[in-house]
């Protein structure tokens, strides 16, 4: 505490210097626009009118006489010189220089002597850090408070912080578990400076308050940019999480759970890089969760993406991320039966309430209220229907088994070919296209299920 307390008036001269340098180059950056302002005005053009008389020096006209004299109006231009703004950018550049000649001067010594001062704290830490954890703690967070953007603008003091930051950071906190949660609400909280501070984040320590973390992070990016979003959660190692007793079922969909949620933190953009990136990062995690957690979480990824889809056009992505999960290999090995069975009595249970649900809508049919998705939902029906027909013809063949998967099968396709107590129709004209596909895929399925399950 003393410590902070003797340094504390060094950071106070200190800001005071940044202010002022601040100051000063506002007033440059002012000058600088007023000047480029004030040269066009510098001179003008003046629009004037001559009326001369022409005599007449040929005979014309029909009887040969002279029609002269005759008047003519001249439009001329005259140039000028704008004497008041000429004398405006004048005072205006003197002001530029006699500013510049302040700042010309001797860095003062404030200056120099904290940056001495502070190098040689940290150094002490450093080589003391056994000893001095708390204290190098403590140093580090009061170092971050006392950034500004005025100091962050004036080189000396910008050179002082970062080295401070850097070094405090990297030897005391960034791979110091307990302080991941603290650092990460200093990283939020300072929005301006969250690019600074970011890299010292490190959540791949102590996997037991991993979730947490991870949904923390979820909850604060309101304040922060897509940016900061992306550099945040492309620090979490989802599979070495995972690959520990931590990673558990019941984690796991936690963590589906906030990866879900951070989907539609942001406005979506198809053109903004940075946002894409952060959507991207989401949707390697929901790949890395299913790909370890198939079985147990499949059922619940479907839902999720049901509900964020529902009433936004724009997660077609996330859908294909789920159908190329369960297109590998690996998912075809450990995809059981009774998960596939799941599904799709989901998935038939959901349509058929959503389709009760727009009776009394302008539009009747699934297609129009899933337009976008109906591609998507047509790939997902055939991937989980064949492995549901392929897995059940593993299992011994009996008439009851047969007819469970035929009554499943028509269920799930139900709700998009079938009419609905007459008012709402199987499809509209515009979606014929789509319709085919999924009555074809209906098709196929009852071909496969003949094939792999005659009885």
């Amino acid at each position: 505490e003393a410590l902070l307390l003797e340094i504390g008036p060094y950071f106070s001269k200190l800001k005071v210097h940044a202010d002022k340098f601040v100051e000063v180059t506002n007033k440059l950056r002012g000058l600088n626009e007023n000047y480029i302002e004030e040269i066009p005005n510098m001179y003008f053009n003046k629009n004037t009118q001559r009326v001369e008389m022409v005599m007449c020096y040929s005979r014309i006209g029909p009887l040969g006489r002279c029609t002269g004299p005759a008047m003519l109006t001249v439009n001329t231009t005259q140039y000028h010189d704008n004497t008041a703004t000429i004398e405006s950018v004048a005072e205006n550049r003197a002001s530029y220089e006699d500013t510049l000649t302040q700042c010309r001067g001797e860095l003062d010594n404030d200056v120099c002597v904290t940056a001495m001062f502070l190098e040689k704290i940290v150094s002490d830490l450093y080589h003391s850090s056994q000893h001095s954890q708390e204290l190098g703690r403590k140093m580090f967070y009061f170092v971050v408070d006392h950034l500004t953007t005025a100091v962050w603008q004036y080189p000396p003091s910008q050179q002082i912080f970062a080295f401070a930051i850097d070094c405090l950071g990297q030897f005391f906190i960034r791979n110091n578990a307990q302080e991941t949660l603290n650092l990460l609400n200093h990283i939020v909280n300072k929005g301006e400076f969250s690019t600074i501070l970011a890299p010292l984040f490190q959540p791949n320590q102590g996997y037991e308050q991993f979730v947490h973390v991870y949904s923390h992070v979820i909850n604060s990016l309101t304040h922060c940019s897509p940016e900061i979003g992306f550099t945040l959660l492309s620090k979490f190692d989802i599979r070495s999480w995972l690959a520990t007793p931590h990673g558990n079922s019941e984690n796991s969909k936690l963590l589906l759970n906030a990866v879900y949620a951070g989907f539609d933190l942001y406005p979506f953009s198809e053109t903004d890089t940075t946002f894409l990136m952060f959507y991207d990062t989401l949707k390697m995690h929901l790949r890395h969760v299913l790909m370890n957690r198939l079985c147990p979480l499949l059922q619940y990824s479907v839902e999720k993406t049901l509900e964020i889809s529902a009433d936004k056009p724009h997660h077609q992505s996330i859908w294909k991320e789920i159908i190329e999960v369960l297109s590998t290999e690996h998912a075809q090995e450990i995809l059981t039966l009774n998960t596939c069975h799941r599904i799709l009595y989901e998935l038939s249970k959901y349509f058929l309430q959503y389709k009760k649900s727009i009776l009394n809508a302008t539009e009747h049919d699934l297609y129009t209220h899933w337009t976008h998705y109906t591609a998507n939902l047509v790939e997902l029906l055939r991937s989980v229907c064949t492995s549901y027909i392929q897995k059940a013809s593993l299992l011994e063949p009996t008439e009851e088994q047969a007819a469970c998967v035929f009554m499943i099968t028509c269920a799930v396709f139900a709700p998009w070919i079938l009419v609905y107590e007459e008012a709402c129709l199987p499809w509209a004209e515009t979606h014929l296209q789509a319709a085919n596909e999924m009555l074809g895929t209906f098709t196929d399925m009852l071909t496969l299920m003949n094939t792999e399950i005659p009885e």
